[in-house]
């Protein structure tokens, strides 16, 4: 498995990936993982909110959305984090940050499971093409 990007929702995928397949493959174009979640929440990184529903997002499909949300709810989001090493916290307003109030306790507990889960992360590997191949797909 190739995953392109180890962003938040690329180290998400390795996660999972990780737990049934035996090899995985994080391609990253960039010299550094998880840029975007290193400034999200002023640099705090807001994971969630109390408060989630599809209304909160912009989508053509908000059942399949909603099913998204409620099968990922802000409780088993906290729960996951916690399960990796990065406790979260509520503030007064309903935004979920991490206890230490830095996004890179995310970025770090993310990538670290991943790589636990066997995934193997690439930096430097810009992604310029994918395309079909017999059954497969070639990157």
């Amino acid at each position: 498995m190739i995953i392109v990007g180890a962003g938040a929702a690329g180290l998400m995928a390795a996660i999972e990936c990780g737990r049934t397949l035996e090899r995985v493959l994080v391609l990253n174009g960039g010299q550094k993982i998880g840029a975007k979640i290193l400034v999200s929440g002023g640099t705090r990184c807001n994971v969630t909110n109390v408060r989630v529903s599809e209304k909160n997002y912009h989508s053509g499909d908000f059942r399949l959305l909603r099913n998204i949300l409620r099968a990922f709810s802000p409780e088993k989001t906290v729960e996951f984090f916690s399960s990796i090493g990065a406790e979260l916290e509520a503030e007064e307003g309903g935004k979920i940050f991490p206890k230490t109030q830095s996004a890179k306790t995310v970025l770090e507990a993310l990538a670290r499971e991943a790589r636990q889960k066997g995934a193997v992360i690439e930096t430097g590997k810009k992604v310029t093409r994918i395309s079909r191949d017999g059954g497969g797909f070639s990157v």
